[in-house]
């Protein structure tokens, strides 16, 4: 094409030949990619034959142009899919390459953690004292749970305790339920 462009112009002495040919081939590429879109939206889609309007076009070039294109729309269509398939998918995990089996030691570390707290931050609520490496409280029966809640947290390690819903460390060593009966009024 560029030859038979070059055939057809005349260029004006000192003038590079490089930005012409630069443009002309950008042209040129425009330019059939739009013929290609017309082909297929007009004629190939419609099974419709572009002999009538463009007589030059051969038999089999014009299969192997019908037969890209649909090789092409299957690769979007399957592209669609797969962008459908990932988006269905929209609570992904983020458990990285261990999945689940690296996390569960974890997680159950940190669930025996907020269950320690929870006992932890009662005993913390209360003001204690430390004296001579022992925690002390003013009042005896928050020491007495206290103790109970050591013990709890002892028997919990050694297998002996195994914390419930209802029945997590801190009610076991206060002894009362955490909600017993229910609730008349706020």
């Amino acid at each position: 094409m560029w030859a038979a462009l070059q055939a057809c112009f005349r260029f004006q002495e000192g003038k590079p030949k490089e930005d012409a040919k630069k443009f002309a081939m950008l042209t040129l590429g425009t330019t059939f990619r739009n013929f290609r879109h017309t082909l297929h939206k007009d004629y190939a889609k419609k099974g419709l034959s572009p002999k009538i309007k463009f007589g030059k076009i051969p038999d089999a070039m014009w299969e192997e142009f019908k037969l890209m294109k649909e090789m092409a729309e299957a690769k979007a269509l399957s592209e669609k899919r797969t962008e459908k398939a990932q988006k269905a998918a929209e609570n992904p995990h983020h458990l990285g390459a261990g999945g689940y089996d690296g996390k569960i030691p974890h997680w159950r570390r940190e669930e025996e953690e907020r269950r320690k707290a929870s006992g932890k931050y009662w005993c913390l609520a209360r003001r204690p004292r430390y004296r001579e490496g022992k925690v002390v409280f003013e009042n005896p029966t928050t020491a007495e749970i206290y103790e109970r809640l050591a013990h709890v947290v002892d028997a919990e390690k050694q297998g002996l305790f195994h914390p419930d819903r209802e029945k997590d460390q801190l009610t076991t060593a206060i002894g009362t339920a955490e909600h017993s009966g229910r609730v008349r009024g706020v």
